[in-house]
């Protein structure tokens, strides 16, 4: 199998794994996600105000860091030396929505036909696109990652997750990780596991209200 086939594959299984076929409105309780490993009851939950401010401060500045750093460009930047290799970033956005255009078509027709091999067809060819999609955005944000935008990005998603990603002790809730260094540097399965979890979970009380 080619390694992006076989990567996309793992993260799916880990999605099947952690929940991912769960009704994700049901999920969602007073602004918290439950869920219980290994005998033991952990949680994320929606961040207060003065959570948001912090993550916001902390969020300036990383932002006044990268700008000082000449190693980091903004978006734009990076898509025009991207041009220079021929690298088109354009063009991959172009693919992701004719691709989810394919994907809205056939869903639809999906919609409407009952016999059991036509719809097994289509259910496939729909998969299909599913992962050729992924595997676009992996690669686009692959090459996207190093820009300004996205560090920020993802050092607010990292910060949140650590921030709240809660366990039960005693009765009483308490951070998983006692600081963003030790998030950071958590290894081992287990612990890779909780984290997908969480993370996981989080976007399920983001995403939430949209759904």
């Amino acid at each position: 199998m080619d390694d992006k086939l076989k990567y996309a594959q793992e993260v799916a299984n880990k999605l099947k794994e952690i929940g991912e076929l769960e009704d994700i409105k049901n999920l969602v309780v007073d602004g918290k996600v439950e869920w219980d490993n290994n005998n033991e009851t952990y949680r994320v939950r929606k961040p207060t105000q003065r959570e948001k401010k912090e993550v916001e401060r902390l969020r300036n500045e990383k932002y006044i860091e990268l700008l000082k750093n000449n190693k980091y460009l903004f978006r734009d930047q990076l898509i025009e030396i991207y041009k220079e290799k021929d690298i088109d970033i354009k063009a991959m956005d172009d693919s992701i929505l004719a691709n989810q255009k394919q994907q809205m078509n056939l869903e639809e027709r999906l919609a409407t036909i009952t016999d059991k091999q036509t719809v097994d067809l289509l259910e496939k060819e729909i998969h299909g696109l599913r992962i050729t999609q992924s595997l676009i955005k992996e690669e686009k944000g692959e090459l996207l990652k190093y820009c300004i935008e996205q560090q920020l990005i993802n050092f607010m998603n990292e910060y949140f997750s650590y921030l709240l990603f809660e366990k039960s002790v005693n009765g009483n809730w308490v951070r998983v990780f006692s600081s963003y260094d030790d998030f950071l540097n958590a290894d081992g399965d287990s612990n890779e596991l909780l984290i997908t979890q969480a993370v996981y979970y989080l976007s399920c009380l983001v995403f939430k209200d949209a759904l």
